[in-house]
């Protein structure tokens, strides 16, 4: 069994402030691993104490390798002031590819956060310049690169209407990369409100083919979260309708099911797959009413008529799988 500890445990919060002492004592050590050590775990520790940010701040002007940990750390628990910003850039035009992508990283995540609650940290003075430093890596990289896609993401939480990052984003959706695109997505759809005919497509082909359940979900949820309007708007409506129904009883996932049926109400479909697989269920073809089956299983009934008539189906059905996926939906 495992032991979990209680974050108000006495004993427990000593030990943390022993071990949180011991780390900030360390990056003053004549050792630079030492160093790099505290930073990293003090960056995962998620300290936020003044004598902590004190110390990691006096920290910065020590050795190449420890300013780097050290601006790292100090980015994550959300101090993005002039002295943390100007080693930033330094690691985003001068440092080693590694040292770029860990950069921006820390720096996707801070800026995520100060996105989802503006009140809690500024870039103050800086984001000029670090505005700037993220378009010209956006634009100079290679679009495949990693690197290309932080710095985009990184921007749209600093300008929600970069042009920049809105060009480097809609540039992903051509990559064969699942992971890349549905990234470039979720920032296009819920930080960019940017809808048109690709993005629907892209979202159509992600439910359909991404080999990653998550992002099946999350293709689901961003469908829903357009409306039918602007689904409309495009044309693309009569495809959308198609795939949910499909989705409804082929996905494996019951997780991405249950999102696809919620989706399927908020885009105003909902009545009319229930009046399509009610008839299924009457259908000649095992298929087509084992399919039904699972539909309303995911659905749930409109009315008392469908409960007795899954209950007559239960009992009369000559198909013993179709038997067992309506006791599954009841």
């Amino acid at each position: 069994a495992k032991i979990r500890w209680k974050d108000d445990d006495p004993e427990v919060k000593i030990l943390k402030m022993q071990r949180i002492k011991e780390l900030t004592e360390s990056l003053a050590s004549s050792v630079e691993q030492e160093q790099i050590y505290a930073a990293q775990a003090l960056g995962c520790l998620g300290v936020t104490d003044e004598l902590v940010l004190t110390a990691l701040r006096n920290a910065v002007c020590r050795s190449l390798p420890v300013r780097c940990e050290v601006s790292r750390t100090l980015v994550l628990l959300g101090c993005l002031d002039a002295a943390v910003v100007r080693e930033l850039l330094r690691q985003l035009k001068k440092g080693s590819p590694a040292q770029r992508e860990d950069a921006l990283a820390a720096l996707e995540v801070a800026l995520h956060r100060r996105a989802m609650a503006p009140e809690s940290q500024s870039v103050g003075g800086s984001q000029a310049r670090l505005v700037r430093a993220l378009e010209q890596l956006a634009a100079s990289q290679d679009p495949t690169d990693d690197s290309v896609l932080s710095a985009a993401t990184c921007l749209v939480f600093l300008d929600a209407s970069s042009p920049t990052a809105r060009e480097v984003l809609l540039k992903c959706l051509a990559q064969q990369d699942m992971k890349k695109k549905m990234h470039a997505l979720n920032i296009l759809v819920k930080h960019m409100v940017v809808v048109n005919a690709d993005i629907i497509q892209a979202l159509i082909d992600q439910l359909r083919h991404s080999p990653v359940y998550k992002h099946r979900a999350d293709a689901a949820n961003l469908l829903s979260s357009m409306g039918l309007e602007r689904i409309q708007q495009e044309g693309l409506e009569k495809e959308v309708f198609q795939l949910l129904v499909e989705k409804l009883h082929r996905e494996p996932f019951l997780v991405v099911r249950q999102t696809v049926a919620m989706a399927s109400g908020a885009l105003q479909m909902k009545e009319q797959i229930w009046d399509l697989v009610e008839k299924q269920l009457k259908e000649k073809s095992e298929i087509s009413r084992k399919q039904a089956a699972a539909s309303l299983g995911v659905l749930g009934l409109r009315n008392k008529h469908m409960f007795f008539s899954l209950l007559e189906t239960l009992e009369l059905d000559s198909s013993p799988a179709v038997r067992i996926q309506v006791s599954e939906a009841l």
